[in-house]
């Protein structure tokens, strides 16, 4: 899949397809009015997501060549027998600011728990896949996990004071 410039999508909806065809001033017309309805635009990652298949990502040529600080390579997630994360391959550049943007629920907590080890605290939790910090898997047998946690913070949404700190 051809990288695209960061205001596009990378999947096209059958409106979007439809639309190129018209002429430039008609499609941008025929776009501000898809984008006036209270539905959204589908672009096909939820409705994968849906049915369980797999979808293509792609990744901007300006990123492919910075030093990586976390790595993820197909990354599965399961609480049980609820599978919760899917095959998340992923890099988050050294020194640049990355945003995990999606719906209540799917996931995006979830994984960043992943990156310091937090889901180790739940006894059902199983994974498939690696996470990588500079290098070093993060699940590793040779990694120690308090030194992990010392090097990677988490921000809660909500407050969780320590006992007898407040």
């Amino acid at each position: 899949m051809e990288p695209t410039s960061p205001d596009t999508d990378l999947h096209q909806s059958a409106d979007d397809a439809a639309s190129s065809e018209a002429s430039p001033a008609s499609a941008g017309t025929q776009r501000a009015a898809a984008t006036a309805t209270a539905e959204p635009v589908p672009s096909g990652v939820f409705e994968a997501v849906d049915e369980g298949r797999a979808f293509d990502t792609a990744t901007h040529d300006v990123m492919k060549n910075q030093e990586v600080t976390v790595a993820v390579e197909d990354f599965d997630l399961w609480y049980g027998e609820k599978q919760a994360l899917y095959g998340i391959n992923m890099v988050v550049p050294n020194g640049k600011v990355t945003a995990l943007i999606g719906p209540s629920g799917c996931g995006k907590s979830t994984l960043i728990r992943c990156v310091n080890r937090m889901n180790d605290l739940v006894p059902s939790v199983s994974i498939k896949g690696d996470m990588l910090l500079r290098g070093d898997s993060v699940y590793g047998p040779s990694t120690d996990v308090i030194e992990l946690r010392k090097r990677i913070g988490m921000v809660f949404q909500k407050p969780n004071p320590f006992p007898m700190t407040i």
